[in-house]
C-alpha cells in the first residue's frame, strides 16, 4: 500500500477514543427509583455507532455511568475512586484516623486492663509467687503444694502401678499409697490418658481453634478428673461448660465490659454434708438478681456456687486477654460476695464482716499448659494474680485430681 493510500485510509477510520466516548454517551443513566439500570438497546452496543459525535466531557461521563451488576474483581479500580479519596491532611482523614485509633485503644487488652484498674472497684495486678508481698498464707501454701504436683510427686495411686509401668517408665516417687491418693479421686486409666494426648497433639499440630481444644481435650480431661470417666455423677463437685454464661450487670465493675469464660467447677449443695446448705441457698436466691446464687445468669449454675473459674486459650493467644476475662469475671464474683454480706447486714446481722475468703482460685489454660491463677480483695478493688505456669497436658493427664483438689483446698 502506497503512502498516499495509507493516509487516505487513516483519515476514514474513526478515533478509538471518539468511538468509546460516543458509545458511552448513549448509555442510559440509572433510574432514581431503583438500583438496577435498564438493559442497553441493541443499537447502544453497535460497534459502528456514529464516530463523528462530539466527545462527552469526563465529569459528565462519570455522572452517567451505569452501575455494574457483574463487576470484575480483578480489574484496576477506576481513577475516580482514587482521586476522590481524602488526603492525609484533610479534616475527614484526621477524624477517621482518630476514630480508628480510639477503636484500637478500646480493643487492646493491655489498655483495657489499665483502664479497669482506675475505678474504685477496679482490678489491679500483683505477683503470684511464694515471696510476693501481701499474698494470703493459704495461697502461699497452695503454691508450695503445686510445686510437688507439677513434678508428679505422689500423683498416681499405687493401685495403678503395674498397669502404668508396663507401658512407660515412672519413678517410685510418683506413686502414693492407694488409701491416701484415692481420697483425691480416681487415677485415670492409661488408655484414657493416651486418647487425650492424641487429641491434644492433633490440636497443636493443626493450630486448633479454642473451641476444638475445649471439646477434644479440656472437657474430657475435666470429666476424667472429677467423675473418673465420661458419665456425669451427682456429687459435691461438678463442672459445666459456660461459654454462653453472661455476667449479671449488677455485679460488673464500673469500668468493665461484659466478659465470659469457658468452664466452671461448682459445688452441689444437695450433696453437701450440711443438709441446711441447699435450703439456705434457696432462701438467698429469692433476694438475688435473676434468682441466681452466682454472678452469672447460666441456668445450670443458678443454685450451685462457683468454686473455680477456668478460661482457655489455644497456644499462642494473648495472655492479657485471658487475664482480662478472668479478672473481670472474678471481680464480679467478689462483688456478689460483698452483696451477700450486705444482705445479711440488712437482715439484722450488723456484725457480718466482708467476705473472709482468702482468695478465689482460677485456672488459665494455654493449649498444653494449665496454669494456676487467683484473685484476692483489697477493699473494693480486686487483685488479680497472673497465671503461674505449672503443668503441661502430659503431667496433668496423670494428675488432674491432685491439681483440682489443690485448688479446692
Amino acid at each position: 500500500m502506497k503512502a498516499d493510500g495509507i493516509a487516505q485510509w487513516l483519515s476514514q477510520v474513526a478515533s478509538p477514543v471518539s468511538t468509546l466516548q460516543s458509545r458511552k454517551r448513549h448509555l442510559p443513566s440509572p433510574p432514581r427509583s431503583g438500583p438496577t439500570a435498564p438493559e442497553c438497546a441493541p443499537e447502544d452496543m453497535d460497534p459502528h455507532s456514529d464516530a463523528s459525535a462530539p466527545a462527552t466531557p469526563i465529569h459528565k461521563r462519570r455522572r452517567t455511568r451505569a452501575p455494574d451488576n457483574n463487576p470484575d474483581v480483578d480489574a484496576t479500580p477506576p481513577a475516580a475512586s482514587l482521586v476522590d479519596r481524602p488526603h492525609f491532611g484533610s479534616s475527614v482523614s484526621d477524624a477517621s484516623s482518630a476514630a480508628s485509633s480510639g477503636a484500637s485503644r478500646r480493643s487492646s487488652p493491655t489498655k483495657r486492663l489499665l483502664s479497669l484498674g482506675l475505678g474504685d472497684d477496679g482490678v489491679i495486678p500483683r505477683m503470684l509467687s511464694t515471696d510476693a508481698e501481701g499474698l494470703p498464707l493459704p495461697l502461699r501454701d497452695l503454691l508450695s503444694d503445686f510445686e510437688l504436683i507439677a513434678r508428679g510427686a505422689g500423683a498416681i495411686s499405687s493401685a495403678c502401678k503395674a498397669e502404668i509401668t508396663a507401658v512407660t517408665r515412672a519413678p517410685d516417687w510418683m506413686f502414693a499409697p492407694a488409701e491416701e491418693r484415692d481420697l483425691l479421686g480416681p487415677t485415670p486409666p492409661i488408655s484414657a490418658v493416651r486418647a487425650i494426648l492424641s487429641w491434644s497433639r492433633h490440636c497443636h499440630e493443626t493450630f486448633g481453634h479454642e473451641h476444638t481444644w475445649n471439646c477434644a481435650v479440656h472437657f474430657p480431661l475435666l470429666s476424667l478428673a472429677l467423675y473418673g470417666g465420661a458419665s456425669r455423677i451427682t456429687q459435691f463437685l461438678g463442672f459445666d461448660p459456660c461459654t454462653t454464661a453472661s455476667i449479671i450487670d449488677t455485679y460488673l465493675p464500673s469500668r468493665a465490659g461484659a466478659k465470659k469464660i469457658d468452664f466452671c467447677i461448682s459445688i452441689d449443695p444437695s450433696s453437701a454434708s450440711d443438709a441446711g446448705a441447699a435450703e439456705a441457698i434457696k432462701t438467698l436466691r429469692e433476694a438475688l438478681p435473676l434468682h441466681s446464687i452466682n454472678h452469672t445468669d447460666l441456668a445450670a449454675l443458678q443454685n450451685r456456687p462457683i468454686a473455680i473459674s477456668i478460661e482457655t486459650k489455644r497456644t499462642g493467644q494473648s495472655d492479657e486477654e485471658a487475664a482480662l476475662q478472668i479478672g473481670t469475671w472474678q471481680a464480679s464474683q467478689w462483688n456478689l460476695l460483698t452483696h451477700l454480706v450486705n444482705l445479711r447486714r440488712r437482715d439484722g446481722n450488723e456484725g457480718e464482716r466482708e467476705p473472709s475468703l482468702p482468695f478465689l482460685p482460677a485456672v488459665i489454660i494455654h493449649g498444653h499448659e494449665w496454669r494456676l491463677a487467683a484473685t484476692t480483695r483489697e477493699g473494693k478493688k480486686t487483685v488479680r494474680r497472673p497465671a503461674n505456669p505449672l503443668l503441661s497436658i502430659l503431667t496433668l493427664s496423670l494428675t488432674p485430681c491432685p491439681f483440682l483438689a489443690g485448688c479446692m483446698d
